[in-house]
């Protein structure tokens, strides 16, 4: 089975920011001056300075914060349009655009407390998502997630999870963020890797926001969990083999939060309104856990 592609397409506007690829590396000094000056090369399109501003949100003064997301997200905007018809420059924007995603992500906190940010987030959330989903069509495997660019397996996870994860930073948008289809199926296909390479923590927070959307029922005219199913490749005994494997090895293993996180996706997927993934789920030893033949892998991430 192929990839399921992301079913969004690009705006079609123009290029805001005439953006330059960087050509040096910069200095450790230049982590403790992330200010106007930084801001302005950044607006400008100095990639070199976008990547200092992502990879050092926590150091960004409160008074550049809302202009440092903005461009994060410009940057965003505007390479979309140009990605796919620039083959031989995607390997090298494409660690750009997972610095972003990351520095996206990790700026929930002035999301949080900032409503006009917020409100930009929500207007450019589709663009998050689509980044996220061609990230996953373009996933080639775990010793190279993006073909011929030098990104590790854990950075490229944790940079489009944390992207993922900035639509609980305003509770009262969460349901709007993850009614859209990309947001889900992007979460969804990051929640079926797995790998000891991966952050537990990003790993487990990725089984509770699953369970989340799953309980919650966040999206539209579609089951989540049968979305799931869907996203995976695999079918309901698949998802449940998957599921159960899972939580017998956390048990195994005696991590106590790995269990919780793990038990919460199992919760959430016995109480689905699918009745053939509940039944899967509920066969237990007897059914799909132990007598499952089909392919244990997501097609996916094959």
């Amino acid at each position: 089975m192929p990839p399921r592609r992301s079913t969004g397409s690009p705006p079609k506007t123009k290029m805001t920011i005439n953006w330059r690829v960087p050509n040096g590396n910069s200095s450790n000094d230049e982590y403790e001056k992330l200010d106007e000056e930084v801001i302005k090369r950044a607006s400008e399109g100095s990639m070199l300075d976008l990547i200092l501003l992502a990879t050092n949100v926590k150091f960004v003064p409160s008074t550049h914060r809302k202009d440092a997301f903005s461009l994060f997200l410009a940057f965003l905007r505007d390479t979309e349009t140009m990605f796919d018809g620039c083959e031989p420059m995607q390997a090298v924007l494409a660690g750009i655009l997972l610095k972003v995603l990351l520095g996206v992500g990790q700026s929930s906190l002035w999301v949080e407390y900032g409503k006009s940010m917020a409100q930009e987030l929500a207007e450019n959330w589709k663009t998050v998502t689509r980044w996220v989903c061609r990230f996953c069509d373009k996933f080639n495997s775990v010793t190279e997630p993006f073909p011929g660019a030098p990104i590790s397996y854990a950075d490229w996870y944790c940079s489009l999870a944390s992207a993922l994860f900035i639509a609980h930073a305003e509770p009262n948008r969460a349901r709007e963020f993850w009614s859209v289809p990309d947001a889900r199926k992007g979460l969804f296909r990051l929640w079926l890797l797995d790998g000891p390479d991966l952050p537990s923590h990003v790993v487990k927070m990725c089984a509770s926001v699953v369970g989340i959307v799953i309980l919650h029922q966040y999206c539209v005219n579609m089951d989540p969990a049968s979305e799931l199913v869907k996203v995976s490749g695999l079918d309901e005994d698949g998802v449940a083999h998957l599921c159960m494997t899972r939580m017998i090895k956390a048990a195994k293993r005696g991590n106590v939060d790995d269990i919780r996180d793990n038990a919460y996706v199992v919760f959430a997927l016995v109480s689905t309104r699918s009745d053939a993934l509940r039944f899967a789920m509920l066969r237990g030893p007897h059914g799909s856990l132990f007598k499952y033949r089909g392919s244990p892998t997501p097609t996916l991430f094959k």
